[in-house]
């Protein structure tokens, strides 16, 4: 867990000469969601399997605001508020609190295009369900 947060550290401080803060361009947000969120969401499952229910209703709060005109980070955050504090350990909510951090830098930096925020998004969806299957594949081979 400690590396997931050390990545998280040194690519939200990524320079540029746009936005020395964070990543400026869809696909350095991509990659660093890509790297870091399914490996917390692994870890986060590995510890407590129970988690894996917290982690589909969050795949699916984005799936809501990437159907919608509301993926503003904030709307996002009170949405994922919404889910059952219970099913929420402190893993899990750090493996999604990384991504949306991503996202967040991404989408007050620039929004060049909503072509460019969906992605990001969607990036950081598909990531939290990789983790998912990922996780979900592991624990039937064990279980065999």
């Amino acid at each position: 867990m400690a590396v997931m947060v050390g990545m998280l550290a040194v690519l939200a401080g990524c320079t540029t000469t746009t936005n020395p803060s964070g990543p400026t361009t869809a696909q350095t947000a991509v990659i660093a969601i890509q790297a870091i969120v399914p490996i917390g969401v692994q870890y986060a499952i590995a510890k407590d399997p129970s988690t894996a229910a917290y982690f589909g209703l969050a795949a699916d709060v984005l799936d809501r605001a990437l159907a919608t005109t509301n993926a503003s980070p904030a709307a996002i955050m009170a949405d994922l508020n919404q889910i059952d504090p219970k099913i929420a350990t402190p893993e899990a909510v750090l493996a999604i609190g990384g991504g949306l951090s991503i996202y967040t830098v991404f989408f007050a930096g620039q929004v060049q295009s909503n072509a460019d925020t969906t992605s990001v998004l969607q990036a950081l969806d598909t990531a939290i369900r990789s983790g998912l299957t990922t996780t979900s594949a592991k624990i039937m081979r064990i279980s065999r």
